[in-house]
């Protein structure tokens, strides 16, 4: 195996799919009307890792219109996730995210053949494990804090983040309740980034506050990584 090829995905490890942190991702979930939510991802995109196109609940169709609507906005491929629909992942080409009670990594790429990149929700260790064996690429863990994206439901809290970033050699990313005040309790976890939605949605100016959530991510990173 060539040194500077993924050994799970045997993509280049130039190629731009691979996750070194400190990774910073948006939540697209289409429930506002559409330019809002493209005005936010062209305002967010310069310091984005990852835009990640969640629309639960809608035909292939409607997401595969959205996952090219993104892509005419300037979203390049390389910073392009999909949730839930490896159809449309592969047509467009790009990274497909998977639930945790969906079907693996293994069996996706068995049926829809080569896939930029593969992740999974997870929310125990023994997920985690489980998936990465199946040939995860990266994982999202959480609810880490309260969200309103959870109503009713506990956090899991930093102490199980820091438990899967440890029995895992994939990059975890740490979502749920996640803003510039907490970022450091989570990066001191071990995790490789953080995932958010309403903190970057929600914003008066969303370009403002993805900048100063870049810049915190990278700031405790480099704290940790000294340590």
């Amino acid at each position: 195996m060539d040194p500077f090829v993924s050994k799970r995905t045997g993509i280049p490890l130039d190629a731009g799919f691979l996750m070194p942190p400190p990774q910073l991702h948006l939540i697209v979930s289409p429930k506002m009307e559409s330019v809002e939510w493209i005005s936010v991802v062209k305002a967010a995109l310069p310091w984005l890792t990852i835009v990640h196109l969640r629309y639960k609940g809608q035909p292939d169709e409607k997401v595969l219109q959205w996952g090219k609507r993104l892509l005419a906005e300037g979203v390049p491929k390389k910073k392009l996730v999909i949730n839930g629909s490896p159809q449309v992942a592969m047509t467009l080409g790009v990274g497909i995210h998977l639930p945790e009670d969906g079907p693996s990594p293994e069996q996706v790429r068995g049926r829809y053949g080569h896939l930029p990149m593969v992740g999974c929700s997870i929310h125990s260790v023994t997920a985690a494990r489980k998936k990465v064996q199946a040939g995860a690429d990266y994982l999202y863990f959480g609810h880490v804090f309260k969200t309103d994206s959870k109503p009713g439901k506990a956090p899991r809290g930093t102490e199980t983040l820091q438990c899967v970033c440890e029995s895992v050699n994939v990059p975890v990313i740490a979502i749920g309740g996640i803003t510039e005040h907490n970022i450091g309790f989570v990066t001191s976890s071990g995790c490789a980034g953080v995932a958010v939605i309403s903190t970057i949605a929600k914003a008066n100016s969303p370009d403002i506050v993805t900048r100063r959530l870049r810049y915190f991510l990278n700031l405790n990173l480099e704290r940790r990584d000294r340590q």
